[in-house]
């Protein structure tokens, strides 16, 4: 029982937009829940993100903020923004009254943002997680009003000076990854038994690089291999002709991921913090294309000096990706890459954010 926290008052989870910052809290709902089996959760999402599907599965009451989101680029939205911006603080102000949260967890979300500005007003405390190597922009303007910051890595301390920051390693999810065998998932996805099998992973929001390449090579890559390929939500390929046999086709993959990753011989998928913790906790052969100017290519820098991953930049895709894939399936360095990814980073974080909070005395 976490004593000071009243039950009345549930714990607030805040992410969306893309799965990134939906799993790691996940995991620390699964890990609450585990310690304390009544305490209350509700979750703020966005319009119809991917993560929507997946919190309902789960159970969790869900709502949504509409946030805008700063692009890194120029665009006519820029001019739109403040307008939408002030909005979402009516939004927040409104479902904070509603639902007057004990504690407000993010890992990072741009939905977040104004929850988090507007927390001491209603008595919540907030407590982030920042994901990536990179600090990201939104636990950037978080932090201030944060009364626990933990991260994945310890180059956070230094982005954050001001700031007494806890490393706690990966906040793993696995509520969605069931038990399966080989002979069951093959079964599922109606493949080859005898071929190996690549997983494709583009992320909740998909990429369109990743899809258009692999739809380009889909023949010569089912004759050799199966091929698992989520493209992403609202994301279609193979609209012209039927995907070769063996080579199965969804947005993504929910309550048969665990059957996926079990059964990938080889992942090939961006380099989001997300999808890399559940690289590490399968121990998987993974290429990550981290895409261009953003932190996923920090997350890649560090799996490649650690050999645990082989990184291919998107730009090379089209002419490297069947060599690439052929490397890292040869035997010694496909069993090399497994073991080196396995030991990336701890992967017990969300009970320690859990263990840390309760430590918190929790305002009533």
């Amino acid at each position: 029982m976490f004593h000071g926290m009243r039950r009345s008052r549930p714990v607030m989870l805040t992410g969306g937009g893309t799965l990134g910052s939906v799993t790691p809290l996940l995991g620390v709902y699964e890990a609450w829940k585990k310690m304390d089996p009544e305490q209350a959760f509700v979750w703020i999402g966005t319009p119809g993100g991917p993560e929507t599907e997946l919190v309902a599965e789960i159970g969790i009451p869900f709502d949504v903020i509409l946030v805008p989101k700063a692009y890194r680029y120029l665009t006519w939205r820029w001019f739109a923004f403040p307008f939408f911006f002030l909005w979402s603080f009516f939004e927040a102000g409104f479902l904070l009254a509603r639902y007057r949260p004990c504690w407000i967890l993010s890992a990072g979300a741009y939905v977040s943002v104004p929850l988090a500005w507007l927390a001491p007003l209603f008595g919540a405390r907030v407590a982030l997680h920042q994901l990536d190597y990179e600090l990201g922009m939104s636990n950037r303007l978080m932090a201030p009003v944060a009364s626990l910051v933990t991260s994945t890595f310890s180059v956070t301390k230094k982005q954050l000076p001001r700031k007494r920051v806890e490393v706690v390693g990966a906040l793993v999810y696995g509520g969605h990854l069931k038990s399966s065998t080989r002979e069951m998932a093959i079964e599922h996805f109606d493949l080859d038994a005898h071929k190996s099998t690549i997983l494709v992973l583009g992320g909740g929001i998909g990429s369109l690089a990743l899809n258009r390449v692999f739809e380009r090579w889909a023949e010569p890559l089912a004759s050799e291999f199966n091929v698992l390929h989520a493209t992403g939500s609202g994301k279609r390929v193979f609209q012209s002709r039927r995907p070769p046999d063996h080579y199965y086709v969804t947005e993504l993959f929910v309550d048969d991921f665990g059957q996926a990753l079990h059964l990938a011989d080889l992942v090939v998928t961006r380099a989001g913090l997300g999808t890399l913790i559940e690289l590490v906790q399968g121990k998987k052969a993974t290429i990550f294309v981290p895409l261009p100017n953003s932190p996923q290519e920090e997350n890649a820098r560090a799996v490649a000096e650690a050999h645990a991953g082989i990184v291919l930049e998107q730009g090379r895709l089209e002419t490297d990706l069947l060599k690439t894939i052929h490397e890292a399936l040869e035997p010694h360095r496909k069993r090399r890459l497994e073991e080196a990814i396995g030991k990336l980073f701890p992967v017990d974080g969300a009970t320690r954010i859990v263990d840390l909070i309760k430590q918190k005395n929790t305002p009533e």
